[in-house]
């Protein structure tokens, strides 16, 4: 057993408001929506003893919050519009830990996950690069045009080829 000394954790819950918001944008069919709605996160802060919980969220659950409601629905403007710390514990239980114990031998693997470099914005939509975008209509119509385009250009270019060899041909017939 490996002590991770310079870690705390926070261990996230969904509350009920949470999951009636959620379960609006679950784009997964098939996919287990109760299991889905119940899941649980940790996240690892800086080692912190002693402090209230409310002054241990103050610095991170503007981003605990974000990645929460990225999961689900990557359009901003479908968010809550006041994303305080005090709606923040009204859809989140949350649970301090003050030691991190790691019962593993292997080493912790880790992969960096910057949520700001990992959006991109489409038509004043933002949508996450790893994961499938939230297609509107607009969307899907604007990215069709754009495929058929790219599809498009070679053939057309070997039509006008053609039409070329052929003119020139019934041109040199008698």
């Amino acid at each position: 057993m490996k002590e991770i000394s310079n870690r705390s954790a926070l261990f996230v819950t969904p509350k009920s408001p949470f999951k009636k918001w959620a379960s609006q944008y679950n784009e997964e069919p098939g996919s287990d929506l109760e299991d889905r709605l119940n899941e649980k996160h940790v996240y690892l802060i800086d080692l912190i003893y002693g402090e209230d919980l409310r002054h241990i969220l103050e610095p991170y659950y503007p981003h605990i919050f974000e990645y929460e409601l990225l999961t689900w629905n990557r359009i901003r403007n479908e968010w809550p519009e006041n994303r305080d710390l005090d709606l923040f514990l009204q859809w989140f239980d949350v649970t301090f830990c003050d030691d991190v114990l790691d019962l593993e031998t292997e080493p912790i693997e880790t992969e960096e996950t910057d949520i700001s470099k990992n959006l991109s914005i489409i038509d004043n939509k933002i949508l996450t690069k790893s994961s499938p975008p939230v297609f509107t209509h607009q969307y899907c119509l604007s990215e069709t045009f754009f495929h058929l385009f790219i599809v498009l250009i070679p053939v057309l270019s070997v039509f006008t080829h053609v039409l070329k060899i052929l003119r020139q041909s019934s041109k040199n017939r008698p």
